[in-house]
């Protein structure tokens, strides 16, 4: 099993609103007539490896407690798109990098963006920069190729849309994919374990936060016999 899920710690912000992991620790085996270590921590649910429900741009669509967890784990095809690292990814790349999806199947669109960033140290100042985006008719080539999940290791959808001279600053990219009922994995990382192979066994749990839009994810893989 490889781990794709970035650390949550104090060092994980969400670079759009600059909030991120904060944690305290409430007690401590070192204090007197206290014998265990106990924390808090409080942290964005858009933070670090997470899961987008289609509430989170789709009006009336279904909060992460009310998706099938089997979406999130089974076989997915791997876009190897490293060719196309920090540039817009449309829909004629999903194409040229085509592994042979059916509709139905998980797809996990990989550039190397972010495994980047951490190696550089530019992670996560880096990665509205730096990291690839997913433009509009890249959104509806996966819409029409009726996928059931996107998980991705660069930004699903830059938050400066004139970065890649998209003009529709109404997150054109989010509403499609999630106004058609597919969940989007944002920010795995460590993707040198799973690219070079056209199919994985993926494992996305989200944590159970009944009526919530996201939610953290451990997020691992597994790869065919």
């Amino acid at each position: 099993m490889y781990d794709l899920t970035l650390p949550l710690d104090e060092g994980t912000i969400r670079p759009a609103q600059r909030v991120g992991f904060e944690a305290i620790q409430t007690a401590s085996g070192e204090l007197k007539n206290f014998a265990s270590d106990v924390r808090a921590f409080s942290t964005y649910v858009h933070t670090g490896t997470h899961i987008d429900a289609p509430i989170h741009y789709s009006p009336g669509g279904k909060t992460i407690d009310q998706l099938d967890v089997s979406i999130f784990c089974g076989p997915a095809r791997v876009f190897d798109m490293r060719a196309h690292a920090s540039k817009l990814i449309t829909a004629d790349i999903l194409d040229e990098c085509n592994p042979g999806i059916s509709p139905g199947d998980r797809v996990v669109l990989l550039t190397g963006d972010i495994d980047k960033q951490i190696e550089s140290g530019d992670y996560p100042d880096g990665v509205y920069v730096e990291s690839s985006s997913l433009s509009p008719d890249g959104a509806t080539w996966l819409v029409e190729k009726q996928v059931s999940l996107v998980v991705v290791d660069f930004v699903t959808e830059s938050v400066d849309a004139s970065k890649y001279h998209v003009k529709d600053p109404s997150r054109p990219v989010h509403v499609t994919l999630l106004d058609a009922e597919i969940p989007i994995v944002e920010n795995i990382c460590n993707i040198g374990t799973i690219v070079d192979h056209d199919t994985i066994e993926i494992f996305c749990l989200p944590l159970l936060i009944p009526r919530y839009e996201a939610a953290p994810a451990r997020v691992v893989a597994r790869l065919p016999n």
